[in-house]
C-alpha cells in the first residue's frame, strides 16, 4: 500500500486511494485525521502527536515542534539518551509515527510514500526531507509541492479542464502560492510559484498569546513567561488556538485565566484578531502580486482560486483574497485534507502516468563566477519557474594553462549579488594528469534539476571529450554516512 503524506509544520495528514479509486484520509491511533508535528523526548520513550503537543509548555526542553522550519540547517536541536537529533532526524520520527498509524488503520504494510513540501522550499530543505524519509526507513516514491498536490485532488474530484488555477496555501507556519494550467486532458503545468517562510496559524496563535500575556502584566502584575506559570501558559497556548478557531464564527470569544487567587476574563473580538493578523496577511498578498508578475499574468487571467491549509479557513483571509483578486475562492475543497489527498492520488498517477503534471523550479540555480573586477557574482544557469525536469549549461573559460582542478560553487536565487543568494554547496573537479588544459579553453557546467527540484552537476571539457557527473557536497545537509547512522538508530527506537 502506498500513501501520501502532508508533512506539515504544525500538523501532518496521511491519505490513501482505496479499491474503488477514492482518496481517503487515514485516522491516526487517536482516531484523529491529523497528527500534531510535535515530538516529546522523554528518556527511553519518544512520543509523537497530541500528547507531545500538550507537553510543550510544561517541558519545552524535552519537546521539539515546528522542525519543518529548521530543515536543511544541519544542526543539533535536541539531545536525548546520548543521541543528538537534527531536524531531519526529528522529522523522520514524525514520518515513522504516521506510517505506523497508517499500517495499523489499514491493516497493510506501507510500501511507498509521496511526501509533500512547500513550493518555496530550496534545495537544502528538499534534500533534508528526502533524508528524513530515508532515516524513517520508508520508500520515498517522490516529493511534490503542496499546492500542486491540492490541485491534483481538486482537479480529479471536480473534473476540471482548460483552466488557470491559483492555489493559496496558508498552513500552520508557511505560505505558498502557485498558479498552474490544466489542459483538456487534465495534465497540469505549473506556471509560477512563490512562498513566505514565516506565516500561518502558529503566528496567529502567538499574537493572541502575546496580547493575553501583556494584559496580565498590565492589569495584574503577573508575567506568565516566568517559570512558575508554566502550567498557566500551557493552558493559554491551548486556549489561543481554540479562540482563533472560534473567532471564525463568533464576533468575540472570552479567554478565562485563573492564576492563584487572580481570575481574569480577557475578551478577544473579531476586529482585534483581524488587526493582529493583518500584517501577516498582507505579506501573502504581496507575494501573490510578485508571482503573477513572474508569470506574466493579470488577476483576470485566473479562472479559479483554491484555498488550502487550516489558516485559509479564517473568514478575514478569504474575504481579503476575494477583494484582492476580484473573485470568490472555491468552497468545495477541504483545506486540511486536500494536500494529503492529492499526494495519495499522486502515488497512483506516478505509476500509471508519470507525466500527469509538470512542476516548475521555485528558485533560479546558477554558479558563483568572478567578474572583470575580480568580485564574485551570481551567474544564473536555470531561471526560476523553468519546467521540471530541466537541464541548463553555460560555457566558462579555464583560468590558467595546466589547471588541475576546478572548484565550482552552486547557487540558488535570483540576485546577481552573491551575498543575496544561497550557496547550496561546492563541486571539486580533479582533471586527469593526461589532460593538458589551456588557459581560456571552454569548460562547460551543466546543471540538472529532477522533478523534485534536487540538483545534479555535470562538468565537460569539450576539447578533450572529458565529462563527469559530480556529487554536490551540500553545506546545509547531512553526509550519507550520517544518514545511514541515524537510520540504524531510529530503526531501534519505539515511537508512540
Amino acid at each position: 500500500m502506498n500513501i501520501g503524506i502532508d508533512l506539515g509544520t504544525t500538523y501532518s495528514v496521511a491519505a490513501y486511494v482505496d479499491e474503488n479509486e477514492n482518496a481517503k484520509v487515514i485516522p491516526n491511533s487517536d482516531g484523529d485525521y491529523s497528527t500534531p508535528s510535535v515530538v516529546l523526548f522523554d528518556d527511553d520513550e519518544i512520543v509523537v502527536g497530541k500528547e507531545a503537543k500538550e507537553s510543550f509548555v510544561l517541558w519545552p526542553q524535552k519537546v521539539r515542534r515546528d522542525v519543518k522550519r529548521s530543515m536543511g540547517k544541519n544542526k543539533v536541536i535536541i539531545e536525548n539518551n546520548g543521541t543528538k537529533y537534527t531536524p531531519e532526524a526529528v522529522s523522520a520520527l514524525i514520518i515513522q509515527k504516521i506510517v505506523q498509524d497508517a499500517e495499523e488503520a489499514l491493516g497493510e504494510e506501507v510500501t511507498g510514500v509521496v511526501i509533500t513540501v512547500p513550493a518555496y522550499f530550496k534545495d537544502a530543505k528538499r534534500k533534508a526531507t528526502q533524508q528524513a524519509a530515508e532515516m524513517a526507513g520508508v520508500n520515498l516514491i517522490t516529493m511534490i509541492n503542496e499546492p500542486t498536490a491540492a490541485a491534483i485532488a481538486y482537479v480529479k474530484a471536480h473534473d476540471i479542464r482548460n483552466e488557470k488555477i491559483m492555489i493559496y496555501d496558508l498552513g500552520g507556519g508557511t505560505f505558498d502560492v502557485t498558479i498552474l494550467h490544466v489542459n483538456e486532458q487534465q495534465k497540469m503545468r505549473v506556471i509560477c510559484s512563490g512562498g513566505v517562510n514565516e506565516a500561518g496559524g502558529r503566528l496567529f496563535d502567538q499574537k493572541i498569546i502575546d496580547y493575553v500575556v501583556q494584559y496580565m502584566i498590565d492589569n495584574h502584575d503577573i508575567d506568565m513567561l516566568d517559570d512558575e506559570y508554566q502550567d498557566d501558559l500551557q493552558e493559554l497556548t491551548n486556549n489561543a488556538e481554540d479562540a482563533k478557531i472560534r473567532l471564525s464564527k463568533r464576533k468575540s470569544v472570552p479567554i478565562n485565566m485563573k492564576i492563584g487567587d487572580v481570575k481574569a476574563q480577557i475578551t478577544i473580538t473579531k476586529e482585534q484578531f483581524e488587526g493582529f493578523i493583518q500584517a501577516i496577511y498582507l505579506r501573502t498578498e504581496n507575494k501573490i502580486g510578485e508571482v503573477l508578475k513572474d508569470g506574466g499574468l493579470e488577476k483576470s487571467d485566473i479562472d479559479r482560486i483554491l484555498m488550502v491549509g487550516g489558516s485559509s479557513r479564517i473568514p478575514y483571509i478569504r474575504e481579503r483574497i476575494a477583494e484582492y483578486m476580484g473573485m470568490e475562492p472555491s468552497k468545495d475543497i477541504h483545506p486540511d485534507e486536500a494536500v494529503a489527498l492529492g499526494a495519495a492520488i499522486a502515488c497512483k498517477l506516478h505509476e500509471e502516468n508519470p507525466d500527469y503534471f509538470v512542476d516548475a523550479c521555485s528558485h533560479s540555480i546558477g554558479v558563483a563566477v568572478t567578474n572583470d573586477d575580480g568580485r564574485l557574482e551570481n551567474e544564473i544557469i536555470i531561471p526560476k519557474n523553468s519546467s521540471l525536469p530541466v537541464a541548463g549549461e553555460k560555457v566558462f573559460g579555464a583560468m590558467a594553462d595546466g589547471q588541475r582542478k576546478f572548484e565550482i560553487t552552486i547557487t540558488e536565487g535570483e540576485d546577481i549579488e552573491i551575498e543575496n543568494v544561497t550557496e547550496i554547496g561546492t563541486v571539486m573537479v580533479n582533471i586527469p594528469s593526461e589532460i593538458a588544459v589551456r588557459k581560456h579553453e571552454p569548460v562547460v557546467i551543466e546543471i540538472n534539476l529532477d522533478e523534485t527540484q534536487l540538483v545534479y552537476i555535470k562538468i565537460k571539457l569539450p576539447e578533450h571529450d572529458f565529462e563527469e557527473n559530480h556529487y554536490l557536497k551540500r553545506k546545509a545537509n547531512l553526509e550519507e554516512e550520517q544518514v545511514i547512522e541515524y537510520t540504524g538508530i531510529l530503526k531501534n527506537l519505539k515511537v508512540r
